[in-house]
């Protein structure tokens, strides 16, 4: 059964009556505060055959306040104001354990701190742990609220300090999931070139006039290989497959796709990904799905088109 603090003794005295006059069995600070504490005894149960409780004496010492008179009596103790009870009581039928009290009377002290501070933020709704200890304890402990949750943490026995450099690497290495190899080919299709407008609508005209072979004799004066492989690819105009649209055509001849709206005058020119050909320098550095970033030493613009390279021949031309 849990601790219990009953019947406390609100006198702030620095010569603490209810102390035992021999020095405590478990010492403690946080902060300006000084925590001591006492066995005093088994303690039985008024009701028969409830069993009985561990009985224990406790001095609270706030450093940090003057005290209203000297301890004549033990002038080494820290001055400052001081509060006394005999009212720490275990579980029915617990071992003496001063240990385990200690670690019950810095959480009350904390509990008291934070009843502090949230009377302070709702002072319409007082907390109703303000009445474990004085007034003045109450708001020291709200002063020495973060001490108190340390020495809380260096009292827990099954506490271990953690070292943040292993937590950080075994949390990273527990919630990061490895990314798998770019594959290559990225996609199905890359796209060689996308014509609208007057230049769309003339070449819908000529797939009218003359079929689609004529359109795509005519649009592979845009396929620079390699080079037109490669703007693509570093600009992520890359598809699984060719892009269509709601009223839109689309053939398919060998590693070439035509796809085609005569009501827009849209058109558009892919050649089919040729996995045994190697992949650029700056693969996989910067792919529009992989990464928005630019990687170093390659430049911000595409590969220029070099009208003296020589022109890919299409296939089923």
């Amino acid at each position: 059964m849990p601790a219990h603090l009953m019947a406390m003794s609100t006198t702030p005295s620095p010569h603490g009556p209810d102390a035992p006059g021999r020095p405590p069995e478990r010492t403690a600070t946080a902060g300006t505060l000084q925590i001591e504490l006492w066995h005093v005894g088994r303690e039985p149960e008024p009701w028969p055959d409830r069993g009985a409780r561990q009985r224990y004496s406790y001095r609270v010492t706030d450093t940090a306040q003057q005290p209203s008179s000297q301890d004549d009596d033990n002038p080494e103790r820290p001055t400052g104001a001081v509060a006394v009870g005999d009212d720490l009581r275990s579980g029915v039928g617990a071992p003496a354990d001063p240990d385990e009290m200690l670690r019950s009377l810095v959480s009350f002290l904390s509990a008291a701190g934070e009843a502090y501070a949230h009377t302070m933020r709702n002072p319409a709704t007082p907390s109703e742990n303000l009445d474990l200890f004085p007034e003045w304890l109450n708001e020291a402990a709200y002063q020495n609220i973060s001490e108190l949750a340390l020495l809380e943490l260096d009292l827990d026995p099954d506490y271990e300090p953690v070292d943040d450099e292993a937590f950080e690497a075994a949390f990273m290495a527990a919630t990061e999931t490895p990314e798998p190899a770019p594959a290559w080919p990225p996609a199905a299709w890359y796209a060689v070139v996308f014509l609208d407008g007057d230049e769309g609508h003339q070449v819908v005209d000529l797939i009218q006039e003359r079929g689609v072979d004529a359109a795509l004799a005519y649009l592979s004066a845009w396929d620079y290989g390699t080079e037109t492989r490669d703007t693509a690819l570093f600009h992520g105009h890359i598809h699984d497959t060719p892009p269509r649209s709601v009223g839109s055509h689309e053939v398919v001849d060998g590693d070439v796709a035509l796809v085609w709206h005569a009501g827009l005058g849209h058109v558009n020119l892919l050649c089919r990904f040729d996995p045994t050909q190697e992949p650029p320098a700056f693969w996989p550095g910067h792919v529009a799905r992989l990464s928005s970033q630019t990687p170093r030493g390659v430049a911000m613009t595409p590969p220029p088109r070099n009208p003296e390279t020589n022109r890919r021949d299409t296939p089923g031309l």
